[in-house]
C-alpha cells in the first residue's frame, strides 16, 4: 500500500475526470433501462424464447468482440496523442473500413452456413423451427452495431464523454422496449425480440453517426486517403486488443451459449433466461466501475504519452476511491433486494437469486481491484492484455465445462466469476510490479470502511421492514442507499475530492471545513 500523492496540484485533472466520469454514469443507465424491460419480456414471451435471444445475442456479441477488430481501443489510444486534424481523420478512416469490411464479411458466413449453425443451439419445441431463419436476419446486427461502437468510441477520444447519453438510453434501449412489445402484440411470439433489436440498434447507428459529424466532418472522412502505413501501425496494437476486449464479452456472454448447448431442448433456453436475467441484474455494478474506465482510458493514453506519472497516478486513486464509495452500498442493495426484484418476473424466473448472489460478489471483487485492466490496456505492452485475458478466459471455460453439467446454472456463475477476477489480479500484479503504479492507497482504506458500515445499516433496515411486504422493504433499502452513499461520501472522502465532484460534492459535504 502506498500513500496517495499530494491532489491539490491536480484538482483540475481529477475535476475534469469527475465529469466525465458522470456524464458517462449517465450514458451506461441504459442498462438500467434494459432492466425495466426484462420483466415484461418474461411475460410477453416466455422465458425459453427470452433464454433463446440471451443466447444468439451472446453469440453474436462475442462474435462483434472480433469483427470490431478492437477498432474502439484503438481509438482511445491514437487519436488522443495528436491534436493534427488530419491525422484523426485518417485514424477514424481506418477504423471505420476495418469494422465496417470485417462484420459484413462475417455477417455473410453466418447467414451462408446458418442452417449448420442452428444445430448447435436448444430451443422450446415452438422456436426450433424458426433458428436459421433467425440466425440469417439478426445476424446483420453486426454491422450497425459495428457503427454504434466506432462512432461512439470516436466521439469519447475527443474527451466528449456524455453526448451519447441519449442514443445509448432514450433510443437504443427504450426503442427496443417499446418495439419488443408492439412486436408481442402483433404475435411475433419468436421473431419480436429479435426483430425490436435489429430495428434500434439500426436507429442508434445512424443517431450515432449524426454524434459523431458534430466532432468530425463526414465529407473529409470521405475524402481522407486511406492511409496503409497508418493502418499497420493501428492493426498492429490492434490485433493484440482483440482478445483483450473479448474476454470482456466472454465472461458475460459464454456462461448462456454454453449453458443453451450443454443442456438440452427448453431446458437449455430456460437455463440461459435465468443466468441472463441474473447477469443483467448483477451487471448493473458496471455502470460504476465501466462510468470511469471510460473516462480513464484517454487520460491514461495523454498523461502516459506526457510522461506525466503523478498524473496518471492520482487519477487513477481517484477513480479507485470513488468507485469503492459507490460500488459496495450498490451491490448491498442489489443483494438485498434481489428477491423482491425478482417477484416482478414470471415466477419461474425467481429460481436466479442463488445466481445473482454468486455474481454480485464476483463483480464486487474484481471493483475492488480498480481500474488497473484500463491502464494496462492503455499504456502497457501490448501483448500483455492478450495473456491476462487467454489465461481467465481457459480457466472459465474449463470449469464451465466441469461444474455446468452437475451444479447447472450456479456452476455458471461459479466459473465465470473465477475466471473474471483472475484476469483482474494479474493486471494489479503488472501495474504494481512491471509498470511501478500503486493499484492502491491507503486514503482508499477510509472510503472501503465506512462504505462497508453503511451496508451493515441497509441490511439491518431490510430485515426489520421486509416483515411488512416487498415493496416496503424495497422502499426503505432503497432510502437507506442513497442516504449510505451520502454518508460513505461525506465521512470517506476528503475535501479534495469533493472539491473535484462539484455540485454534487458540495451537497454530499455541506459546511464541513
Amino acid at each position: 500500500m502506498a500513500d496517495l500523492p499530494p491532489i491539490k496540484d491536480n484538482r483540475d485533472n481529477n475535476a475534469q475526470v469527475a465529469k466525465g466520469a458522470g456524464l458517462a454514469f449517465l450514458g451506461r443507465l441504459g442498462a438500467l433501462i434494459e432492466l425495466v424491460g426484462l420483466p415484461l419480456f418474461t411475460y410477453a414471451y416466455g422465458g425459453a424464447t427470452l433464454g433463446l435471444f440471451f443466447t444468439l445475442w451472446g453469440v453474436f456479441r462475442i462474435t462483434s468482440g472480433l469483427t470490431d477488430f478492437a477498432m474502439t481501443t484503438a481509438l482511445q489510444r491514437f487519436v488522443p496523442k495528436k491534436q493534427d486534424p488530419a491525422y484523426q481523420y485518417a485514424v477514424l478512416k481506418v477504423a471505420l473500413v476495418s469494422g465496417l469490411s470485417i462484420s459484413s464479411m462475417v455477417a455473410l458466413l453466418f447467414t451462408i452456413f446458418a442452417s449448420q449453425i442452428a444445430n448447435l443451439f436448444n430451443a422450446s419445441e415452438s422456436d426450433a423451427v424458426h433458428i436459421t431463419t433467425l440466425i440469417q436476419i439478426y445476424c446483420w446486427v453486426l454491422v450497425p452495431w459495428a457503427l454504434v461502437e466506432i462512432f461512439t468510441a470516436s466521439v469519447r477520444a475527443q474527451r466528449a464523454f456524455g453526448p451519447e447519453i441519449r442514443i445509448r438510453i432514450f433510443y437504443e434501449q427504450l426503442l427496443r422496449i417499446v418495439a419488443a412489445m408492439l412486436f408481442a402484440w402483433a404475435g411475433y411470439q419468436t421473431f419480436g425480440l429479435f426483430f425490436a433489436h435489429l430495428f434500434s440498434v439500426m436507429i442508434a447507428a445512424l443517431l450515432a453517426a449524426k454524434l459523431a459529424s458534430r466532432y468530425y466532418d463526414f465529407g473529409h472522412i470521405l475524402r481522407t486517403p486511406f492511409d496503409g502505413a497508418l493502418a499497420r501501425e493501428i492493426w498492429a496494437f490492434a490485433i493484440p486488443m482483440i482478445p483483450a476486449n473479448l474476454v470482456k464479452r466472454l465472461v458475460s456472454e459464454l456462461p448462456v451459449v454454453i449453458l443453451n448447448m450443454l443442456l438440452p431442448g427448453a431446458q437449455g433456453a430456460e437455463a440461459a433466461g435465468i443466468y441472463g436475467i441474473a447477469r443483467k441484474i448483477s451487471s448493473v455494478l458496471l455502470v460504476v466501475r465501466q462510468s470511469f474506465e471510460y473516462v480513464l482510458a484517454p487520460f491514461a493514453t495523454h498523461h502516459h504519452s506526457c510522461d506525466e506519472r503523478e498524473e496518471l497516478q492520482n487519477a487513477f486513486h481517484f477513480i479507485l476511491r470513488l468507485t469503492l464509495t459507490f460500488l459496495i452500498p450498490l451491490a448491498t442493495l442489489l443483494l438485498l433486494t434481489r428477491e423482491e426484484l425478482l417477484s416482478l418476473f414470471a415466477p419461474e424466473i425467481m429460481a436466479a437469486a442463488p445466481i445473482i448472489v454468486i455474481l454480485l460478489v464476483g463483480r464486487l471483487i474484481e471493483g475492488l481491484m480498480g481500474p488497473s485492466p484500463t491502464l494496462i490496456e492503455m499504456i502497457g505492452n501490448r501483448w500483455l492484455p492478450v495473456v491476462n485475458s487467454s489465461i481467465g478466459i481457459f480457466i472459465l471455460i474449463v470449469l464451465h465445462f466441469i461444474l455446468i453439467p452437475d451444479m447447472g446454472v450456479a456452476g455458471a456463475a461459479i466459473s465465470a466469476s473465477i475466471g473474471l477476477n483472475i484476469t483482474a489480479m494479474l493486471n494489479v500484479l503488472q501495474c504494481q510490479f512491471v509498470y511501478k503504479y500503486k493499484p492502491f492507497s491507503m486514503a482508499a482504506f477510509k472510503p472501503v470502511c465506512v462504505a462497508l458500515a453503511m451496508s451493515v445499516v441497509m441490511y439491518f433496515i431490510h430485515e426489520t421492514t421486509v416483515q411488512w411486504g416487498g415493496g416496503v422493504a424495497i422502499s426503505a433499502t432503497l432510502v437507506s442507499f442513497f442516504l449510505s452513499i451520502l454518508i460513505s461520501g461525506r465521512l470517506g472522502l476528503s475535501n479534495d475530492d469533493l472539491k473535484h465532484l462539484g455540485t454534487f460534492g458540495r451537497i454530499i459535504g455541506g459546511k464541513r471545513p
